[in-house]
């Protein structure tokens, strides 16, 4: 996919939304760390990790839902197996999300080719 010779609105929206994605998913994750650290109570790494795993599951069952995208419906076992093996296999879950990421990267080409 050559991005370059893509109708600029259509990239820029793109990014817009995912842009959008990413800050709305931080914005709730620094909301849920300032909630734990005014109570005094400890938060590990290891439990933020899980609130990003935890929203990239609720963003690929929002796809799912919307889109029908079978490679997205793939991708989602394999993040769901990546959260299962966390923190315990990080090779294991690294793996997981790497297969993910190309479920996700061939739902977007055959996209990309319909457009």
């Amino acid at each position: 996919m050559d991005i370059k010779k893509i109708n600029p609105a259509i990239n820029q929206y793109c990014f817009a939304e995912r842009l959008k994605s990413f800050t709305i998913i931080l914005i709730n994750n620094v909301l849920r760390y300032k909630d734990i650290t005014q109570t005094n109570k400890e938060i590990s790494s290891e439990e933020i990790l899980k609130w990003f795993l935890n929203d990239l599951i609720r963003e690929t069952e929002l796809a799912i839902n919307i889109t029908k995208g079978t490679h997205f419906q793939s991708a989602l076992t394999l993040i769901n197996n990546a959260f299962s093996k966390f923190p315990q296999n990080s090779e294991g879950v690294i793996q997981n999300l790497r297969d993910a990421l190309t479920k996700i990267t061939t739902q977007a080409s055959n996209a990309y080719s319909k457009l």
